[in-house]
C-alpha cells in the first residue's frame, strides 16, 4: 500500500514543473511544499500563487486507498474553480489515473506505476466499464450502528483492542469497523452538523421519507435521529 509519506515525496518531484490538468487550460506549477506549515504552494495558469493545506491531499488519499474511483469535489465537500488544483497534483502522480463516471471526473489509485510522473493517464475505457459494473453489482452491507466520538482516534483504538479488528479510515474523522456479523461506522462529532450527542446508536431502515427527528448527513448519505419510546435510534430510508 502506497503511504501518504511516499505520496508527498513524489509530489516534491513535481516542484518547479508545469503540470497539465484534466480540464484543458487549467495547468499549474507546484511551487513549494512547506512541511512546517503543512501547506503546498501552487501557481495557477495566470501566475497567481495560492496556498492550500496538505490535509486536503491527505483527505483525498484516504478515499483513494479504498481502491474505488473518487470524485474530488465530493471528497472536499463542494466544488469551485480551484478544486481542480489538488486533483491535478494527484493525477500527475505515476500511480493515479483519471476516468469519467456519469460525466464526472474521478481519480483511481493503483499499487504500481502506470505512467510517468508529471503526466496524465486516462483509464482504459474497457477497464472503466468493468470497474463500473463491479461497483454497481457489489452491495455494501448495511450499517448496523453508528458510534459518535469526541476523540475519534482514541475511540477507534479502544474498539480495535476490544474486537481484535482494526477500524479502517474511510476519510478524515470517519472509520469503518467490520466484524463477522457487524458493520459499524465510527464518526467524529466534528463531522456531523447539527451536533448530535456522542453515543452509540442502532441504525434502522425503512421506506418513510419524512419523520420527526434531527436530520443530518454522513458522507452525503442522509440520516435522521429519532426517538422511539424514549430510545434514540438513527433512521435511514436510503
Amino acid at each position: 500500500m502506497i503511504s501518504f509519506e511516499h505520496l508527498c515525496a513524489d509530489i516534491k518531484l513535481l516542484v518547479g514543473k508545469k503540470i497539465c490538468s484534466i480540464k484543458p487550460g487549467s495547468n499549474l506549477i507546484v511551487k513549494k511544499i512547506d512541511k512546517n506549515n503543512k501547506t503546498i504552494e501552487i501557481l495557477d495558469k495566470e501566475g497567481t500563487s495560492k496556498t492550500r493545506p496538505i490535509s486536503e491531499l491527505q483527505k483525498i488519499w484516504l478515499e483513494l486507498r479504498n481502491g474505488r474511483p473518487i470524485h474530488v469535489d465530493s471528497v472536499l465537500g463542494g466544488s469551485g474553480s480551484s478544486r481542480n488544483q489538488p486533483e491535478t497534483v494527484l493525477a500527475n502522480l505515476p500511480y493515479v489515473e483519471w476516468l469519467f463516471i456519469n460525466g464526472k471526473k474521478h481519480l483511481i489509485l493503483f499499487q504500481e506505476k502506470t505512467h510517468e510522473i508529471g503526466t496524465l493517464k486516462k483509464m482504459d475505457p474497457l477497464k472503466v466499464q468493468g470497474l463500473v459494473s463491479t461497483i454497481t453489482e457489489k452491495k455494501e452491507p448495511k450499517i448496523n450502528s453508528i458510534i459518535i466520538f469526541e476523540d475519534i482516534l482514541k475511540g477507534a483504538q479502544i474498539l480495535a483492542e476490544l474486537t481484535f479488528t482494526t477500524p479502517l479510515p474511510i476519510c478524515e474523522g470517519i472509520y469503518s469497523l467490520k466484524t463477522f456479523d457487524q458493520n459499524i461506522l465510527l464518526v467524529s462529532e466534528k463531522e456531523i452538523n447539527p451536533n448530535i450527542a456522542c453515543a452509540s446508536y442502532p441504525v434502522v431502515y425503512g421506506s418513510r421519507k419524512e419523520l420527526k427527528g434531527i436530520s443530518f448527513s454522513i458522507r452525503e448519505k442522509k440520516y435522521q435521529l429519532i426517538s422511539i419510546l424514549g430510545n434514540k435510534v438513527i433512521y435511514s430510508s436510503e
